[in-house]
C-alpha cells in the first residue's frame, strides 16, 4: 500500500526504531538488514564478528536473503519489474509431464481423491 509507513523495533524496546520504512508504489519490496542497517559507523570487522555468531542454520537463511536481495536486483534490470518471490524457488513438489505440443492433455486416473465415480 503506497503510503504506508512502518518500522522495526528490537523486540525488548518498541520506543527505539532500527529503521523506518514508507512504502511507495516505485518500491513494491522494501529488505532489512539487521548487520548492515543497525549500525551505519560500525566496521566491516565488527559485522563480520556478528556473522561469526550465527548457528548454521542461521548464517544459511541470511545468505539465502542476501543472495535473494541480489537476484531481485538483476530481475529488476532484466524485466523492469520487481522480483516478489523468494529465489531459489523450491524445486516442484508434483510430476510435472511433458508437453510435447500445443494444447496437449495428460489424463491421470487416481482414487487419492475426495470424489470417486
Amino acid at each position: 500500500f503506497p503510503g504506508h509507513q512502518f518500522f522495526v523495533t528490537p523486540t525488548y524496546d518498541y520506543t527505539s526504531p532500527l529503521q523506518r520504512f514508507i512504502a511507495t508504489a516505485d518500491e513494491p519490496v522494501l529488505y532489512y538488514d539487521p548487520f548492515t542497517n543497525s549500525d551505519p559507523y560500525a566496521g566491516s570487522t565488527k559485522i563480520e564478528k556478528e556473522l561469526l555468531q550465527l548457528s548454521n542454520e542461521h548464517r544459511q537463511l541470511y545468505n539465502q536473503h542476501l543472495l535473494n536481495r541480489a537476484y531481485g536486483r538483476d530481475y529488476l534490470v532484466a524485466t523492469k519489474r520487481a522480483w516478489l518471490g523468494m529465489f531459489p524457488r523450491p524445486r516442484p513438489l508434483h510430476f510435472m509431464h511433458p508437453a510435447r505440443f500445443f494444447q496437449q492433455q495428460h489424463s491421470i486416473a487416481t482414487s487419492q481423491t475426495h470424489f470417486h465415480s
